[in-house]
């Protein structure tokens, strides 16, 4: 079983923030790299998640992007796949990913 949660940190001179997931040890990221995440979502076989990303300055509501990973056998991620919000041409804003029981996303 895995706990996911975003975890934001910052300092003096930069700020992060990143999906984490808790083991019985210490929290190891999953995905980083963007200013914001939200709704880290583990499909029902437990092989993919599926979260939302965004940009600073943008809100989540102005431009956002779904992206689905895939969670090798120890639990890192080890491909991700944009799949709305890409085109910088359209302006998307997915939000709450939901997995259904046959691991539709």
């Amino acid at each position: 079983m895995l706990l996911l949660y975003v975890d934001r940190r910052e300092s003096s001179t930069n700020a992060t923030t990143e999906i984490v997931t808790v083991r019985l040890g210490e929290p190891e990221v999953l995905v980083g790299g963007n200013d914001f995440y939200a709704f880290p979502r583990i499909d029902p076989k437990g092989e993919r998640m599926a979260w939302i990303e965004w940009s600073h300055p943008n809100m989540p509501w102005d431009k956002s992007e779904l992206w689905v990973g895939y969670i090798s056998d120890n639990g890192e991620i080890y491909k991700r796949i944009c799949i709305a919000g890409f085109d910088p041409e359209v302006v998307e804003s997915p939000t709450e990913p939901k997995w259904s029981s046959s691991g539709t996303l």
